[in-house]
């Protein structure tokens, strides 16, 4: 520790993706100390498509920030459920209550762009590059140990950016806030465990453009066995997510890469245009008369369905896919993590101010598992009998993680496919 540089602030972010922009921005709009860093050299580049829900467009017209999302995104009212041919149901979102009765889609990178940028407005910015080593805390204070890394050649021929330690330094915060991911350090070093409730999921996925007219919707293919979504993006481009079958025992590692550039054909040979045309023949027939242009961009990405046994300790804590995923049909992870953020800011704010002790905390975690152990399947959400349409109670199980809501919103979606909560009579 000796001649380390050390610097003091209220609450260290560890992770700049979605929720640790908002956790960070949350905390400085209430006029507390933050300090972000992450590991990654600069902002995702190629990500995954987001689907932001009509309660976090609403979150982020509080900020001040919808206008901003809205214009960069592609606006679906509807959600319709096929089977092979059949078209057999289809929620209509805009009977949903306040202000955003619709989901926007747009790239995870505009959102924390967008996110970042405000928080660069605010005199902060994210220290990209800054690795969290290690960590202690006691009854007063967060120690971090953070290795400062720079960026190296990677000696191909096209750049490929290496990094190396140049120095370490020493943070000291009341309280941090883990938000770095499924594979969070935060959490491994805290010792909580990550439980697994249920398979892996992994989604062969192909962005391309087609002459595909129905761009209001987001359409999920549910057949016996495999879960499928096409998502309407912006710029006239679509994304198709295709089940991969047997997948569940491959561990495979998701990667967003930092690079802002999109090659063709950049994850694998095998992701060919013959693949994609055989996949919609198989799994949703009532597309194949579509015009197919170029694959702009194809890959596997591999999701889990999890949930940490604890949501922090003391003055650590969880926020974001830290704490949990689900599959990424209906994009609910990461919104569930965005007005976690938001929450779990005002428990910060008001334990720095003296307001709250450990049991604010403790009320927090309280008040997030119900709705997890519902979207993740441990609980039953919705409730079936005998006057429950067969194929929707068949595929029951499935359904919950493909609706793009969660809490009340999920609710009502659920009652307009004739679905009963569990409970209610």
């Amino acid at each position: 520790m000796f001649g380390r540089s050390r610097k003091k602030t209220d609450v260290l972010v560890v992770g700049a993706g979605p929720a640790g922009l908002m956790t960070a921005l949350q905390l400085d709009r209430a006029g507390i100390g933050v300090e972000v860093i992450d590991q990654a050299w600069r902002a995702t580049g190629r990500s995954y498509a987001a689907a932001l829900h009509p309660t976090t467009l609403a979150l982020l017209d509080e900020l001040g920030l919808a206008k901003r999302v809205v214009a960069a995104a592609h606006r679906i009212d509807r959600l319709a459920l096929y089977d092979g041919d059949d078209r057999l149901a289809e929620v209509d979102l805009a009977s949903l209550p306040g202000q955003f009765p619709w989901v926007a889609v747009l790239p995870q990178s505009v959102l924390e762009a967008v996110l970042e940028e405000e928080l660069r407005a605010r005199g902060r910015q994210v220290h990209w590059l800054h690795r969290l080593a290690s960590f202690d805390q006691d009854e007063d204070r967060v120690l971090a140990e953070v290795d400062v890394l720079e960026s190296v050649p990677g000696g191909y021929a096209v750049a490929v950016q290496g990094t190396e330690i140049a120095r370490t330094l020493s943070i000291e915060s009341q309280l941090m806030i883990g938000a770095d991911g499924y594979r969070s350090l935060v959490r491994r070093q805290l010792g909580i465990e990550y439980e697994s409730w249920g398979e892996a999921e992994t989604f062969d996925v192909f962005e391309f453009e087609s002459d595909d007219d129905a761009a209001g919707e987001v359409r999920v293919a549910l057949d016996e066995r495999s879960t499928n979504v096409l998502w309407t993006l912006p710029g006239g481009r679509q994304r198709w997510s295709f089940q991969v079958l047997g997948s569940g025992t491959t561990e495979r590692e998701r990667v967003k890469s930092r690079l802002m550039m999109s090659v063709p054909g950049e994850a694998s040979p095998r992701f060919t245009a013959e693949l994609l045309s055989e996949l919609i023949a198989e799994r949703a027939p009532w597309f194949s008369d579509k015009q197919l242009g170029d694959i702009a961009w194809a890959g596997d990405v591999s999701f889990e369905r999890r949930l940490a046994k604890e949501l922090g300790r003391d003055r650590v804590w969880l926020v974001g896919d830290a704490v949990h995923q689900t599959g990424p049909v209906g994009v609910q992870s990461m919104n569930v993590g965005l007005l976690e953020a938001r929450r779990l800011a005002g428990v910060v704010r008001d334990a720095i101010h003296g307001k709250v002790g450990p049991e604010g905390f403790e009320r927090y975690a309280e008040s997030c598992v119900p709705g997890w152990c519902r979207l993740l399947g441990i609980q039953d959400l919705f409730s079936t009998d005998t006057s429950t349409d067969e194929w929707l109670a068949n595929r029951l199980e499935r359904l919950v993680s493909c609706l793009p809501a969660s809490g009340e919103d999920l609710a009502l979606i659920g009652r307009q496919l004739g679905l009963r909560i569990a409970g209610e009579d």
